[in-house]
């Protein structure tokens, strides 16, 4: 996977559909990562194209789902919070 969706291979398809608020990207692989995983959704909003929902499907059909809310962006973080001890 990359962030860019125009450089994936060609072992995976794209789909875009949208609503008011939301563009729904669906990546569905055709290649050897089909036997593990069915598709990704990724929701992001259309004022400031965050990631608002990822879904990720098995070929199972089981899925993990994350809803992203109470976003904060751009949080500087003290450099003492990663400090190993």
């Amino acid at each position: 996977m990359t962030g860019n969706p125009e450089r994936l291979s060609s072992d995976y398809e794209l789909s875009y559909k949208e609503n008011d608020s939301l563009y729904w990207v669906a990546v569905t692989p055709h290649g050897s990562a089909k036997a593990y995983l069915k598709c990704i959704d990724i929701f992001l909003d259309k004022k400031d194209f965050s990631v608002r929902q990822l879904k990720i499907t098995e070929s199972s059909d089981d899925y993990t789902e994350y809803v992203f809310t109470v976003q904060k962006k751009n949080v500087v973080f003290p450099d003492a919070k990663f400090a190993v001890k």
